[in-house]
């Protein structure tokens, strides 16, 4: 029996009914696949079609093959790199906006402050020195996570 015969002879099952017997297509779950050689080998030997020259087998299908996985891994490699620097901008703008708030915080803080000196201790100052303060806290940890996950990222 031919190998495409016993292939598609694999996938078909007995089943019997009240009318006789009948086919079905057996779950392909069940079904093993073996390759046996590399890629480049030509059609038949694992390596599959490709095109002529790696049908062919050989060295030259063998060195198609090589620069097919080039190829990809190169590719892959690119959209690394792209999606590494569109990160890295994505962290200097949160930096930059963290940075921004920051320095708001610092000039609310200064001038709610000076506010305190002048007209005395009052309560709802004295609030919104403690949330000033609090408010630096937050960016300057968001902005130290951010280097650091920048750091991560560049190495």
């Amino acid at each position: 029996m031919s190998r495409q015969l016993h292939f598609a002879r694999s996938l078909l099952t007995n089943m019997k009914s009240d009318r006789g017997l009948t086919w079905r297509v057996a779950p392909l779950a069940n079904q093993k696949r073996g390759f046996s050689g590399t890629p480049g080998d030509g059609s038949g030997k694992g390596g599959g079609g490709g095109g002529a020259i790696r049908s062919a087998g050989g060295g030259l299908g063998k060195r198609a093959a090589t620069q097919e996985e080039k190829y990809f891994h190169d590719e892959e490699l690119r959209q690394l790199r792209k999606m590494k620097e569109k990160m890295l901008e994505n962290y200097r703008l949160e930096m930059s906006f963290h940075e921004k708030q920051l320095m708001s915080h610092k000039d609310s803080l200064k001038m709610h402050q000076e506010l305190l000196k002048r007209e005395g201790n009052k309560d709802s100052i004295q609030e919104k020195i403690v949330e000033h303060e609090q408010g630096l806290r937050k960016e300057e940890l968001a902005i130290k996570d951010i280097q650091e996950m920048m750091k991560k990222l560049e190495q």
